[in-house]
């Protein structure tokens, strides 16, 4: 598996079915280290499930994660608690974004 330098225990991870891709985010309830001149917007690493990295985005987040999840068709979606969600393509790219 290729998950070299990858601590899950500071992450956030949502796994699809059947051995699909896996998003990882940093976990904003944990206490982590930023360095200086660093975004502290939380970046989606979206990888295969032995490792290999597909996409990332950052997440341009309005409120804090409220759930996230594989649709059927491999759409990752994000969902904030201010009621906003948004779908990503396997590779990070925003599909769709709508308020519920």
């Amino acid at each position: 598996m290729l998950w070299e330098g990858m601590d899950l225990q500071t992450k956030r991870v949502c796994c699809s079915s059947c051995g699909g891709p896996i998003a990882t985010m940093r976990d904003e309830q944990g206490v982590t280290l930023v360095a200086v001149g660093t975004s502290t917007q939380p970046v989606v690493q979206i990888f295969t499930s032995s490792g290999v990295e597909l996409g990332s985005f950052l997440w341009e987040s309005r409120g804090r994660l409220a759930g996230w999840g594989w649709t059927p068709d491999l759409h990752l979606v994000v969902v904030e608690d201010t009621g906003r969600a948004a779908l990503y393509t396997l590779h990070g790219r925003k599909a769709r974004e709508l308020s519920l």
